[in-house]
């Protein structure tokens, strides 16, 4: 342990006082700190990550325009509007809710 502080200290000026060497370490931890890569490489990203997914088969959805009935999918002639937002025709929720007495799109017993 002596010759290890020998040959610290002969690295410094005469009559330089040295650090603790918990002041050191810091400094240490702080330059590896910097040194570190914040990326990923390529070979990385594909065998760690999975790299490029596979194109996922689009399905043959399409939103609904805002005019057509949630229900029958058809434009409405009476719209009802429900307090989520959605939208009904009159002449289709009617007797849905005669029947099954619930909203067709949340399942919500009673409410229109």
């Amino acid at each position: 342990m002596g010759s290890r502080n020998h040959a610290v200290r002969s690295t410094f000026p005469a009559g330089t006082l040295l650090a603790p060497y918990s002041v050191h370490r810091k400094r240490l931890n702080l330059f590896l700190s910097l040194q570190r890569k914040r990326y990923i490489t390529c070979t990385e990203y594909t065998h760690f990550y999975g790299g490029k997914k596979a194109e996922i088969p689009q399905s043959s959805f399409r939103r609904l325009p805002f005019d057509h009935c949630s229900l029958s999918l058809q434009p409405f002639e009476y719209p009802v509007c429900t307090p989520e937002g959605i939208v009904f025709d009159l002449l289709n929720i009617v007797p849905w809710l005669k029947k099954f007495g619930t909203n067709p799109i949340t399942g919500e017993v009673g409410v229109l």
